[in-house]
């Protein structure tokens, strides 16, 4: 299927919000999005990675004469940690970067449970006692830059806190947000 035999009103209407159950309310994430320049980033990260391992293994194959004026195991094991080491720091910055966040809509325990797609940082939780509006606000983050281009009316759901806080809960199309925050709305009782 090239780009010519692709509809555009298929484009259009592409989900950007998913709902998903879970035990006691629901799950809202960004829809998956495989773009050709994200596929092609992660298959020449895989490469750079495999060839710095490479690398790292190769200097060992290297003659004792190459290294002058110092203990050639030595520098061949410094040499190699160092490759292993960017190749570990590379794959760990790649694996992490692009997860999406979610949002768990906990109706039994009225919470939300904010995840931004960082394994290591603890979600952020938000009684629904503490917000006092919620908000679909047009326009697009830079990282969301893409998108905005291919759907002129993009936006994000934030909610305002009580003591003039605010956080983001997903982004997505107007249309689908303006249905999410309806529906979070009654559930929270705000406006």
């Amino acid at each position: 299927m090239s780009l010519i035999d692709t509809n555009i009103s298929e484009i259009a209407c592409a989900e950007t919000v998913v709902s998903e159950p879970i035990r006691g309310g629901y799950r809202l994430k960004p829809a998956p999005r495989h773009r050709a320049s994200q596929v092609a980033m992660r298959a020449l990260t895989a490469f750079v990675i495999f060839s710095l391992i490479a690398a790292g293994g190769m200097v060992w194959t290297l003659s004792d004469a190459s290294f002058s004026g110092a203990e050639p195991a030595t520098v061949k094991a410094l040499l190699s940690s160092s490759l292993y080491i960017v190749a570990a720091a590379l794959f760990l910055s790649s694996s992490v970067s692009n997860l999406p966040g979610h949002v768990d809509i906990d109706l039994r325990d009225r919470i939300l449970r904010l995840t931004h797609g960082r394994p290591l940082k603890r979600a952020r939780v938000i009684r629904f006692e503490e917000i006092v509006r919620l908000e679909v606000i047009e326009g697009a983050k830079m990282a969301d830059l893409n998108l905005l281009v291919s759907r002129m009316d993009y936006g994000r759901i934030v909610v305002r806190l009580a003591g003039g806080k605010s956080a983001e809960l997903i982004g997505g199309e107007i249309a689908e947000l303006e249905r999410v925050a309806h529906r979070l709305r009654g559930e929270a009782c705000v406006t």
